[in-house]
């Protein structure tokens, strides 16, 4: 579970350090090839992770840890982080698409803000879940369950 979570993590991360470069680039030194690219994985990406976590990580935390209050919260917490912010990657999505169709009519600096505005928030979700969920999991899962399943 621990293993599959990291990579879901990871792949958010990594998204990230994409958008990021795109926006440090913007609007002079940047393919729009890439654009696209980086574009399409955005949804999925977000949505993969998320269904991870809600399909197969928070149902086990609830069936297994009898959760206390705290977890009981933090899992309603980052329910609605993942509805935001999926409805985020699909706007940040289409922004950079249609940047990348029309490059010289589009507004470069709200482009940027919007970039940053979505993988800076990816990236705290993402550490609270490192700080926060995955020490629950260890604490809570028995017999090697959490590493394994």
């Amino acid at each position: 579970m621990l293993i599959q979570l990291g990579k879901h993590l990871r792949a958010c991360l990594d998204l990230c350090d994409a958008l990021e470069q795109i926006a440090d680039q913007l609007p002079e030194n940047l393919e729009c090839q890439q654009c696209i690219e980086v574009a399409g994985s955005i949804y999925p990406t977000v949505k993969q992770s998320h269904e991870f976590e809600e399909k197969s990580l928070f149902p086990l935390l609830i069936d297994e840890s009898k959760p206390d209050e705290e977890t009981c919260k933090t899992i309603q917490r980052l329910h609605a982080e993942h509805w935001e912010d999926e409805s985020f990657a699909f706007e940040v999505q289409d922004a950079l698409i249609e940047f990348a169709q029309d490059p010289k009519h589009s507004n470069v600096e709200a482009l940027a803000y919007m970039l940053r505005g979505f993988f800076e928030g990816v990236r705290r979700h993402v550490a609270f879940e490192w700080e926060h969920v995955v020490p629950t999991v260890r604490r809570n899962l028995t017999g090697g369950a959490a590493a394994n399943a």
